[in-house]
């Protein structure tokens, strides 16, 4: 008799827990690591875009159109061992009524047998840039 007692206690207890910890999913988990939607001015979101891509990741662009909303990097060489890699950064900015929407695209090829093959991207690069992004917005928009 104690043991069904307890039994139901734990699952009672077990299943309050699990409501208690649902929590809101966040904005950014609503979208892929490379999808971000600000809510601030677009011009102030193409310069936190742009300025983190150039001078945190230190990738020169090689197109950078604001009024169009879309930019690319230089190709960036990057020769770790045994393995030889080559990418760009490529983005769009678009206002869609409630906030901009960034898009980020890696595009990235490796050396196989001599020859340069397209992989898809881990999304890290992305992630990362737009995360640097959003406190940049972040820390700019805060009271005084």
């Amino acid at each position: 008799m104690k043991f069904s007692h307890l039994f139901v206690s734990l699952l009672c207890l077990s299943s309050m827990t699990a409501c208690a910890s649902k929590r809101e999913p966040t904005q950014k988990s609503l979208f892929p690591p490379n999808v971000r939607i600000y809510r601030s001015p677009v011009k102030e979101v193409w310069k936190a875009v742009t300025d983190t891509v150039q001078f945190d990741f230190l990738m020169p662009f090689e197109v950078k159109d604001e009024k169009a909303g879309r930019f690319s990097t230089e190709v960036v060489r990057d020769y770790q061992p045994y393995q030889k890699n080559k990418f760009r950064i490529s983005g769009t900015l678009v206002f869609d009524g409630t906030g901009v929407v960034v898009t980020l695209y890696k595009h990235q090829q490796v050396e196989q047998n001599g020859e340069w093959v397209t992989v898809a991207s881990d999304l890290m690069l992305e992630d990362k840039i737009l995360t640097m992004v959003a406190k940049k917005l972040q820390l700019k928009n805060q009271p005084k």
